[in-house]
């Protein structure tokens, strides 16, 4: 991955037109699709560079990532608790945050589809 680098200023051997041309160039690689939105466990959620999915089938995506991570969570835990797995309570801990992150994430997207459903039936017809 390419690191961008801080706008810099006008100087003698820089132009107005050349910096003009590298913010140019820094808008176009910021609008390129990114390859995934993904989590700390690598369960790819939206995958940009694939064929485009219907709603349905990403938010069911979704859903299935967010109970996956939160029946580990929840294994993580019982396994600490119980000392059978071989389960720290960081690796708990990060588990169960993670889960929690991912479940915010998904109320998110169910308030926004929400309110636009509630947008699209307040409109005349």
């Amino acid at each position: 991955m390419e690191t961008i680098k801080p706008y810099a200023s006008v100087t003698p051997q820089r132009s107005a037109q050349d910096l003009r041309n590298e913010a140019l160039q820094m808008i176009q690689k910021m609008r390129q699709p990114t390859a995934a939105i993904s989590f700390a466990d690598n369960s790819s959620i939206i995958n940009a560079a694939q064929k485009p999915q219907e709603f349905s089938s990403t938010l069911s995506n979704l859903i299935n990532s967010v109970n996956a991570k939160q029946q580990s969570a929840v294994s993580a835990q019982q396994e600490y608790e119980t000392g059978e797995g071989k389960v720290s309570l960081t690796d708990a801990v990060l588990t169960t945050q993670q889960a929690s992150m991912q479940f915010q994430l998904l109320a998110s997207v169910r308030n926004k589809a929400i309110s636009a459903y509630k947008e699209i039936m307040s409109m005349p017809v």
